[in-house]
């Protein structure tokens, strides 16, 4: 009895999975006759260049080892950085509100100041940090007319000297 599916007693789909089988198998056999390109032999090495190559290596070996051994070193030191005074409970908040209007410009209460008139107005709070061993807090914010240039070269100067706060007071 014959299917009006089957051909020669196979199904169409069996039929249809042999015919992918046959062209599979004949695509692979065009693929590795053509992928195969002539290769190269792999050009040694003198003995001198692999001498120099372990020197270089072992060199490199001694070297690692040195920065382990000092990076083991220094795993449990501690911070150089002192607390603020804040932190320390010294000081309840900033010592003051100041605007940056230049490279060595500050603007506090209505008066300006240059770096060094800065650190004398606040010599009082500095001695107190000294003698606690932490740092004063300021607050800093641009002035008007400042490019972004001064106002970081007066930031870092400040930084020296303060910690610095330098999100817009709420």
């Amino acid at each position: 009895m014959k299917d009006r599916f089957s051909i020669i007693g196979f199904t169409e789909a069996e039929l249809g999975f042999i015919a992918a089988i046959l062209l599979f198998a004949a695509m692979s056999a065009h693929r590795t006759a053509v992928a195969k390109p002539v290769s190269q032999p792999t050009p040694a090495v003198s003995r001198k260049d692999f001498e120099n190559l372990q020197r270089q290596f072992s060199q490199e070996i001694r070297k690692n080892v040195a920065l382990q051994h000092e990076l083991d070193r220094q795993r449990n030191l501690r911070s150089r950085q002192k607390p603020s005074c804040i932190e320390r409970h010294i000081a309840q908040d900033f010592v003051a509100e100041i605007q940056v209007t230049g490279i060595d410009q500050f603007q506090l209460e209505d008066e300006t100041y240059d770096m060094k008139g800065l650190l004398q107005r606040f010599s009082p709070q500095f001695k107190q940090a000294q003698d606690a061993g932490c740092v004063q807090s300021i607050r800093a914010t641009p002035g008007t007319n400042i490019s972004t240039s001064d106002y970081v070269r007066a930031m870092n100067a400040l930084g020296r000297h303060f910690y610095l706060d330098d999100r817009p007071a709420n």
